[in-house]
């Protein structure tokens, strides 16, 4: 009887001890965890949180949680939530939607990434067509359609070129593409664009099932319009029905600039006028030369980004910036 009061004692206690430990050390569910990646990739949590798979601060996930629900217009609950995670899941953007410094309590509006083109005719090319439409002549109409859309509301222009240095170079890629950030298979991460800062350039998901003026697949025109907003130095918008805003909404073929957008790019390079509209090819096929490289004034400056690892340039002219392990 003695013996069997002693063990059951002793279980108790280990038991306890065993409860109390688990208090303690939590283990990550899979959903925190995935959160907590979405989060750091899109620019809510500090990069250092999230590369530890055992320990979390979880009142940081939790402010995260926050501010990325504020940001998507949910519920404010600080919690991985069913409404929550089905955002996360959404076709979206793969920029981030905090650049730079914000503030997270600013009313809704437009925010601007900090680097702007300093001419107001860009050339561009379409470098790798998407695999899946064999029209490519229909591909190119999208595009161009896609630059109009902002062309119509300020003074720029848009020239497409077959050869030679572009400002804004178009490509559909598959997974690791060369320039660290890769694309996930279909759905999630539609496709990337780079700020004037960095090139300009913008890639697409080329395992996404592209469509033209269709309700299935994901519109091209759509996708290209929101990436060449970064292009052009826009950030993400908060503002649901913002062109800027970084998730998919599905066709519409009655897409065009919200009031928001238009804020938000006319602030960059002003509004249509008569003298800007139309440019010569010679005006647009200019060469190179120090005036049509980005306007970096406002930028945040390389050298002071703790984050970069190495910056280099190419033959071709081309800008790399690589961050985290390289």
């Amino acid at each position: 009887m003695g013996l069997n009061i002693c063990f059951g004692f002793l279980s108790a206690i280990v038991g306890i001890s065993i409860i109390a430990s688990k208090a303690i050390a939590a283990p990550i569910s899979y959903s925190d965890l995935q959160a907590m990646m979405y989060l750091n990739h899109y620019g809510y949590m500090n990069e250092t949180s999230s590369k530890s798979s055992s320990l979390i601060d979880y009142g940081s996930l939790t402010i995260a949680i926050k501010d990325f629900q504020r940001f998507a217009g949910l519920n404010e609950t600080g919690v991985i939530d069913n409404e929550t995670i089905t955002m996360m899941e959404m076709p979206r953007c793969g920029v981030k939607d905090k650049v730079g410094h914000s503030n997270s309590a600013r009313r809704k509006r437009y925010a601007l990434q900090g680097s702007k083109w300093r001419v107001s005719n860009l050339t561009y090319r379409i470098s790798k067509y998407p695999s899946r439409i064999k029209d490519h002549l229909k591909v190119d109409k999208e595009i161009e359609n896609a630059f109009k859309i902002w062309s119509d509301a300020t003074s720029l222009n848009f020239l497409p070129k077959k050869s030679g240095r572009v400002h804004i170079d178009v490509m559909f890629e598959m997974g690791e593409h060369g320039d660290g950030d890769p694309f996930d298979g279909p759905g999630k991460t539609l496709a990337h664009a780079f700020f004037p800062q960095y090139g300009g350039d913008a890639h697409f998901d080329d395992e996404e099932k592209w469509s033209i003026g269709s309700y299935f697949g994901t519109n091209i025109f759509q996708v290209a319009a929101h990436e060449f907003g970064h292009s052009l130095g826009l950030s993400h918008s908060d503002v649901k029905q913002a062109l800027m805003a970084p998730f998919y909404r599905g066709y519409d073929p009655n897409y065009k600039l919200d009031e928001d957008d238009m804020l938000a790019i006319q602030a960059l390079y002003g509004t249509r006028t008569d003298e800007g509209k139309g440019s010569t090819k010679l005006d647009a096929e200019e060469d190179h030369t120090s005036a049509s490289h980005p306007d970096t004034n406002d930028a945040p400056d390389l050298c002071q980004d703790s984050t970069i690892d190495a910056v280099t340039k190419t033959e071709n002219g081309k800008t790399y910036v690589f961050k985290d392990e390289l």
